[in-house]
C-alpha cells in the first residue's frame, strides 16, 4: 500500500467530516459516539492501526522516527488550532481528564509515548 493511500485515507476522513460539520454538525456526534463509546475496543484498534502504519512508514517507506516525529510537529499547530476555538471547553475538559491517578487512567498511552520518544532520542544520539 502506497503512502498515497494514507494521504488519501486523511483527505477522505478530512473530507467527510467538514462536509458533515458544514451541513449537520450535530450529525458527527453519530461518529464520535460510535468510537469514543467503546473506549477499550478504540484503544485496541487504534494501538493495533497505528502500529501497522508506523510499520510500513519505518519498515516499507523506510521513514525514520524522526521524520516521523517532525511530521508530528507539523500536526501540533493545526490541533492547537482546533481545541483553540473552544478553549473553554478544552480547559473544562483537561480539568476533569487530569483530576485523580492520571497515571493509572492514561499508563497505556503514557507507556506508547514514551517509547517512541526513547526511540527518537536513541536515532538522535545514539
Amino acid at each position: 500500500m502506497p503512502i498515497e493511500i494514507f494521504a488519501l485515507i486523511v483527505v477522505a476522513i478530512a473530507l467527510v467530516k467538514i462536509v458533515v460539520m458544514l451541513i449537520k454538525a450535530q450529525a458527527w456526534m453519530k461518529v464520535v459516539k460510535a468510537v469514543y463509546g467503546y473506549p477499550v475496543v478504540t484503544a485496541v484498534i487504534s494501538l493495533i492501526v497505528g502500529a501497522i502504519i508506523l510499520y510500513y512508514l519505518v519498515a516499507v517507506e523506510q521513514l525514520t522516527i524522526v521524520q516521523v516525529f517532525g511530521v508530528m510537529l507539523f500536526m501540533l499547530p493545526l490541533f492547537a488550532l482546533s481545541f483553540a476555538m473552544s478553549g473553554k471547553e478544552t480547559i473544562a475538559f483537561a480539568n476533569k481528564a487530569l483530576k485523580g491517578n492520571v497515571v493509572k487512567r492514561y499508563w497505556l498511552p503514557l507507556i506508547v509515548w514514551l517509547a517512541l520518544i526513547v526511540w527518537v532520542v536513541i536515532e538522535l544520539f545514539f
